[in-house]
């Protein structure tokens, strides 16, 4: 549909690309894309943005106001840093999952999230983009309060040919083979 449209209409600018009718625009690579000047013309049904703060702090308010939601890129490019952590998880255990387990995890994960930042968003009448960080904010503030401030922070596996073994590291310094607590039962331990 949308290269079928592009031939209908010919050459287009850039500001008119952003500017089409369409379900959802994809932002992606370039800061300020949407702003003050463009938000009020666009007709998109949602905004999902790819990376590097595409869409500007006044578009973002407009945006709101006319109801156009925005997923914000730090939610839309968490899979990525996802994967990434599992990839981590999985070098350190040396213990590795098929592709279908981590779309499996990946997927809980990614539904999750963005069901409570959307129940976030519904219940306090915010942005999405507002909703994340403020979701982001209360699971630091929970951790810290569970385990207390510094309680828990991760070193590098020492490598084995220094005979300090391996495991992960408390506070102090204090070796331990138990899982950090953001990992479920379902993770190896180191």
């Amino acid at each position: 549909v949308f290269a079928a449209s592009i031939s209908v209409l010919g050459p287009i600018t850039n500001e008119e690309l952003l500017e089409l009718d369409c379900d959802i625009l994809v932002l992606a690579a370039r800061e300020d894309q949407i702003n003050a000047f463009n938000a009020p013309r666009l007709r998109c049904k949602m905004i999902a943005e790819g990376a590097n703060g595409p869409t500007s702090f006044e578009a973002d308010e407009l945006l709101r106001e006319r109801g156009i939601p925005i997923l914000p890129d730090i939610l839309t490019n968490a899979g990525g840093v996802t994967v990434s952590y599992f990839e981590w998880v999985q070098d350190f255990s040396s213990f590795f999952w098929s592709e279908d387990e981590i779309n499996v995890r990946l997927d809980k994960i990614m539904v999750d999230a963005l069901k409570k930042i959307w129940d976030t968003a519904d219940r306090h009448r915010i942005t999405l983009r507002t909703a994340t960080f403020a979701v982001a904010c209360e699971r630091i503030l929970t951790a810290r309060a569970e385990r207390g401030p510094g309680e828990l922070t991760l070193a590098p596996r020492e490598s084995v040919a220094s005979g300090r073994g391996r495991g992960w590291r408390g506070a102090g310094g204090r070796r331990s083979a138990a899982r950090p607590p953001f990992m479920s039962e379902s993770w190896p331990a180191p």
